[in-house]
């Protein structure tokens, strides 16, 4: 559950302006999540750090993420939380 715990790091770095610990955070937890197919994990840490990348005006990386979130919520079924992210996020 290592994951959890770095999605959380990111997210206090984030919160508290510490952008260079939060975007390593948000791909740690990304890479940890997917490592061990928590893939509920894997699309929430997406969906934070497509959040977190649309705030640092990333348009990009953060239209990548919200869609990879979009996509692994469709795979774990979560088609309420898939049609709620398309509707709701900027891109």
């Amino acid at each position: 559950y290592q994951h959890k715990l770095l999605l959380l790091e990111a997210e206090c770095a984030f919160t508290s302006g510490r952008i260079k610990k939060a975007t390593e955070k948000y791909e740690l937890a990304v890479a940890m999540s997917k490592k061990n197919d928590f893939i509920q994990d894997q699309a929430l840490s997406y969906e934070l750090a497509g959040k977190f990348y649309t705030e640092q005006r990333n348009e990009k990386k953060a239209s990548l993420y919200y869609g990879k979130a979009h996509d692994l919520y469709l795979e774990w079924e979560a088609t309420g939380k898939a049609d709620h992210l398309r509707e709701n996020s900027p891109f």
